[in-house]
């Protein structure tokens, strides 16, 4: 495709957002939106690519459309070329690779039923859990080419360029800093709810709406699923996640009724705990303790872990962002203005 062509194609992109009917006949001409090196992106790998991260474009305002288009495609260029410089370096995580490694985490964790257990006490979907564990495998990948363990060009190249050791004294100052706010920690509970609520006015409906808790207090007890079970009945706000609340702090009041607190903070309540029905005005509710923490000052030696992972994390992340924007300059990337854009800011971050 000659320079003439892409020129127009990418001029022509904001107005054929503008209409559905348009982005269809875009999707349908394919056209090439952006090169990256010997990468081509047209505008159905774009779309093809909201589609995966479940985005509904024509269900959005016009005035959103390009902004969110846009915001992808920036998004691809950018992958294009961390996958060019994981290649050469020989880390690249291969979409075979990604899930026979899932494959052998999910029997880590006890087999699927187990698996989808930890979903369900995460509040996580499959998707979620997916993208976040193709990120850990791909910092994981990085790690190794930006501390110089590649065993690549790439790799050895980088070895004096970014220093990513994170010393005792960093790990000391950062506890120091965060101990009121990340390392002491409130009386705090992980539940489930189920809430009905009943007419007052109509005859035995408050006492049908309490038989209905117990009925299913009584299916809990032969190994229903209360996610489940919350999703069918319940009235609550988190009917969709299953009734979940993941965090609940005593005192607070702004979650749940008073009566509902008193319950899960009580001392005789151990995570796991089924309660209830316990009335509230004009409501019943069944409640699930998944997690329950009592206030506590986490020492250093509990912490130091935490912190110098996370220290980690911002330093790999920091060195990959500069990677990353080295390889921007050097690359080949059309239009101009989404090389000049993007270099701004990864240069900003």
């Amino acid at each position: 495709m000659s320079t003439a062509k892409l020129t127009t194609t990418i001029l022509l992109l904001t107005v054929l957002l503008s209409s559905t009917e348009l982005a269809a006949q875009l999707i349908k001409d394919n056209e090439v939106v952006a090169v990256v090196n010997r990468t081509v992106i047209t505008s159905y790998d774009v779309y093809e690519s909201l589609k995966k991260k479940e985005v509904n474009l024509e269900a959005m305002p016009k005035s959103e459309q390009e902004i969110e288009f846009n915001r992808r495609l920036v998004t691809m260029v950018r992958d294009a070329l961390r996958a060019e410089a994981a290649k050469k370096s020989g880390v690249a995580v291969s979409p075979e690779d990604l899930e026979n490694r899932k494959i052998k985490q999910i029997e880590k964790m006890g087999g699927e039923q187990a698996f989808e257990s930890f979903l369900r006490g995460k509040g996580q979907s499959m998707r979620q859990f997916d993208d976040e564990f193709q990120r850990d495998q791909e910092q994981a990948a990085w790690l190794r080419v930006v501390s110089g363990r590649g065993g690549s060009k790439l790799s050895r190249e980088l070895r004096p360029l970014y220093n990513i050791t994170v010393r005792p004294s960093e790990i000391r100052a950062i506890y120091k800093k965060l101990l009121k706010t990340e390392f002491t920690t409130k009386n705090e509970a992980r539940i489930r709810v189920i809430q009905v609520y009943f007419n007052k006015r109509k005859r035995g409906d408050r006492r049908a709406k309490k038989r209905l808790l117990l009925s299913l207090k009584q299916k809990l007890k032969t190994k229903a699923d209360f996610a489940v079970l919350a999703k069918r009945h319940s009235a609550h706000g988190t009917q969709k996640e299953g009734g979940l609340l993941p965090s609940v702090e005593k005192g607070k009041g702004a979650l749940i009724p008073e009566a509902i607190e008193k319950a899960i903070f009580a001392d005789k309540t151990i995570a796991g705990a089924i309660l209830g029905p316990i009335e509230n005005i004009n409501s019943y509710w069944l409640i699930k303790v998944e997690d329950k923490r009592a206030a506590r000052v986490i020492p250093f030696e509990e912490a130091q872990d935490k912190i110098k992972a996370f220290r980690l994390r911002q330093k790999v992340g920091r060195a990959i962002a500069e990677v990353e924007l080295d390889l921007l300059k050097k690359a080949y990337i059309y239009p101009p203005a989404l090389k000049r854009n993007i270099t701004r800011a990864l240069e900003q971050h």
